[in-house]
């Protein structure tokens, strides 16, 4: 889907606490403002995938800058929202994390923008895939078959 300016956003009354795990293939044409992925629907709790400061970051409670600066390329996300043990890995890559996300749980899901519907995604997310718990056991055959599919890199 090519976001510019919409979202597609799924309400839900439950709250799933942390560990969640997220793989995502998105592509931006912005390198520059609060540009979101994915957040919650705010009733329960938020969890983001964010470009924020020129960075790749994460959000549960507080912004978790990376080491990965925003660009216009495809990359494949992989996330995972556990505290101080989050992580973020980008195409295969190590933990580029360099704070903790916080510990917010996730309800209800937004793609494409902020939950209020401002903060738009400028670009192509291609697939995302979300999960409660922490999924990084598997995370090397996601990643082989999500690059397989797309060959991202």
């Amino acid at each position: 889907i090519d976001f510019s300016g919409d979202r597609l956003q799924v309400l839900d009354s439950n709250s799933y606490a942390q560990p969640n795990t997220y793989l995502a293939v998105a592509q931006s044409d912005a390198t520059s403002g609060n540009d979101y992925m994915t957040d919650g629907d705010g009733t329960g709790g938020r969890q983001l995938m964010v470009h924020t400061s020129n960075k790749k970051s994460m959000w549960a409670a507080t912004f978790a800058s990376s080491s990965e600066s925003s660009d216009t390329d495809q990359h494949i996300w992989f996330a995972v929202f556990d505290g101080s043990n989050s992580v973020l890995g980008i195409d295969g890559g190590t933990n580029v994390l360099t704070s903790s996300p916080g510990t917010q749980s996730q309800s209800g899901f937004t793609v494409g923008a902020r939950k209020s519907g401002s903060n738009y995604w400028d670009g192509r997310i291609q697939e995302i895939i979300y999960y409660t718990g922490d999924h990084e056991g598997t995370r090397t055959g996601m990643e082989f078959d999500i690059n397989r599919y797309y060959s991202v890199h």
